[in-house]
C-alpha cells in the first residue's frame, strides 16, 4: 500500500465550491475539472488517474477535503531566476507577474510552451502569439480550462527585486 498523498505549496490545486482541492499530479487536476462530483466519488473508492497509477503504489491520494492554509507566505522570485529554468523539463513561465512551474507539463505539452520558459510569457499565452505578432498554434486565446490548469502550476509572485 502506499503512503499517504500530502499536499505542498507547490501540489497542483483547484476551486470548487468554495473549498481548495489539492492533489499530486496535473493530470488529476484535469480530470477533475471536467467532473468534479464524479471524480470525488472515484476517489472514495480509491481509484487513481493513470498518471497515478504509473507511479505503482508510491503513493495514494487523500481524500481532498478542503485544506486551509497550505500556503504560509506567497513566494517571491526574480525574472533572473526564473530565466534558469528555461527549457523541456525544466520551465517556468511568468504570466501576468504570477509564476508557474511547468517543468512537468512541459515534457507532455506541445512544443509551443517551450517558448515561453524562462521569460515573461503572458502574450504568449493570453493571445498565442509570440513577440512579433506571429501566431502560435491556434492563434486564439486559451480556454478556459486551460487557464485553470495554469493555476494548478502557480508557485509565487515575480517580484523586481
Amino acid at each position: 500500500m502506499g503512503t499517504e498523498f500530502i499536499a505542498t505549496d507547490k501540489s497542483p490545486k483547484t476551486e470548487y465550491k468554495e473549498k481548495t482541492y489539492y492533489f499530486c499530479c496535473p493530470d488529476c487536476v484535469e480530470k477533475f475539472n471536467k467532473e468534479p462530483e464524479k471524480y470525488l466519488k472515484s476517489m472514495k473508492k480509491g481509484k487513481m488517474c493513470k498518471e497515478c497509477d504509473e507511479h505503482k503504489g508510491e503513493h495514494k491520494h487523500s481524500q481532498n477535503t478542503k485544506i486551509e492554509n497550505i500556503q504560509s507566505a506567497t513566494k517571491s522570485f526574480t525574472m533572473e531566476e526564473v530565466l534558469k529554468h528555461n527549457q523541456k523539463g525544466n520551465c517556468w513561465l511568468v504570466i501576468n507577474n504570477k509564476v508557474y512551474d511547468v517543468s512537468e507539463f512541459s515534457k507532455k505539452h506541445n512544443k509551443n510552451i517551450l517558448l515561453g520558459c524562462g521569460k515573461d510569457a503572458t502574450k504568449l499565452f493570453e493571445t498565442r502569439t509570440d513577440e512579433k505578432g506571429n501566431k502560435i498554434g491556434s492563434g486564439r486565446p486559451h480556454s478556459e480550462k486551460a487557464k485553470k490548469l495554469k493555476d494548478t502550476f502557480y508557485i509565487g509572485e515575480l517580484t523586481n527585486q
